[in-house]
């Protein structure tokens, strides 16, 4: 399958293009899907996370909405800082990271905003102990308010 089909599908689906960007596989892949998807008016941006449980979930939200701001995918501003948070969280609990598995995490996060809808995904791998890790995945879907 070709994995350029996906990018440039009509209607442009946020919530695709955050997943295909969450599971690049190397950073080179990652910049050229985001020259790509930036190219058609999408604004992405990618970033990670790891640690314990215990500190995942405010790095997760500080890497995030860091990330978000710097590349100008949002503005500083509640209506758009509040419904990343709660795509952020939809994400963390699909993929569960929040819950006791996820004890040790390395993940990545794509976040995809079109127009006034933005989607983050969540891959990566989830262990009890770091030597048992499996992968696991999650999204979050969120309209940006004015």
């Amino acid at each position: 399958m070709n994995y350029e089909n996906y990018i440039y599908q009509q209607p442009i689906d946020p919530v695709r293009q955050a997943i295909l960007l969450a599971m690049t596989q190397s950073m080179e892949q990652e910049k050229e899907m985001i020259r790509e998807l930036q190219g058609m008016g999408i604004k992405c941006v990618a970033t990670m996370a790891s640690g314990f449980n215990s500190d995942i979930s405010p790095k997760l939200v500080n890497n995030l909405v860091g990330a978000c701001l710097n590349a100008n995918v949002i503005e500083k501003k509640k209506a758009h800082i509040h419904p990343v948070v709660h795509a952020l969280h939809e994400a963390m609990d699909t993929a569960r990271v929040t819950r006791e598995i996820s004890q040790n995490c390395r993940l990545k996060v794509g976040v995809v905003r079109y127009e006034d809808q933005i989607s983050i995904c969540i891959y990566g791998d989830l262990a009890i102990h770091e030597l048992s890790a499996h992968k696991t995945v999650g999204v979050g879907y969120q309209i940006l308010g004015e």
